[in-house]
């Protein structure tokens, strides 16, 4: 009988030892695929284009806004990108190329690359000094903008409502934007200038 109480409790021990070595390598199993599944997660969030990414790699000469409104409302994405997602120097150079995609040429001729990206850079510091953000923007409604046509030119204005934060602090800013067609009906930026919430020049 002994041996075979023996021989019984052998048998009952290497089927626990077999059972335990199955719940730790399943454990294993379930906790590595966990780890793994999270780890490539991380991995693929990581590599998802950043906003400056995704503005840098619209190619403007092909996929063009299609009316002066998106024109303008794509600058501001850039302007906001440019004060609020800090750039680096090479960042900041593509986000100008982009910029001057959307200017029109006698905008281009008053505005040097060099001129350009130096102001953006003085822009910058006085944002970080000021501890100031562009937190939203809101492009007239196509009703609200207004178009003329001087000298076989077209043109067109529409009004920026500007939402900034400042040290804590939010205020509004209007900005009035003039825009041009091209020989090739795209809306190009001609200049913009501070209004006011009416839409008359600031003095």
């Amino acid at each position: 009988m002994n041996g075979k109480n023996s021989a019984k409790n052998t048998i009952m021990t290497v089927i626990f030892v077999l059972l335990l070595g199955a719940a730790v390598f399943g454990g294993y199993f379930y906790f590595k695929t966990v780890s793994d599944r999270r780890a490539k997660e991380k991995a693929e969030k990581q590599k998802e284009p950043t906003e400056i990414e995704n503005i840098i790699a619209i190619n403007l000469r092909i996929n063009y806004p299609e009316t002066a409104r998106s024109a303008v409302k794509f600058y501001c994405r850039i302007i906001q990108a440019i004060h609020n997602l800090g750039p680096t120097d090479d960042e900041l150079s593509k986000l100008q190329f982009q910029l001057r995609e959307l200017f029109d040429n006698e905008l281009l001729l008053k505005n040097s690359v060099t001129d350009q990206y130096n102001a953006l850079k003085l822009e910058i510091m006085e944002y970080d000094d000021l501890s100031r953000t562009i937190e939203d923007y809101l492009v007239d409604a196509a009703g609200n903008s207004e178009t003329w046509t001087y000298e076989e030119h077209n043109y067109t204005r529409i009004i920026v409502n500007f939402t900034i934060k400042e040290k804590g602090s939010y205020g509004t800013l209007y900005e009035e934007f003039i825009l041009r067609a091209d020989e090739d009906g795209r809306w190009k930026i001609l200049g913009w200038r501070r209004v006011d919430k009416d839409g008359l020049p600031m003095k």
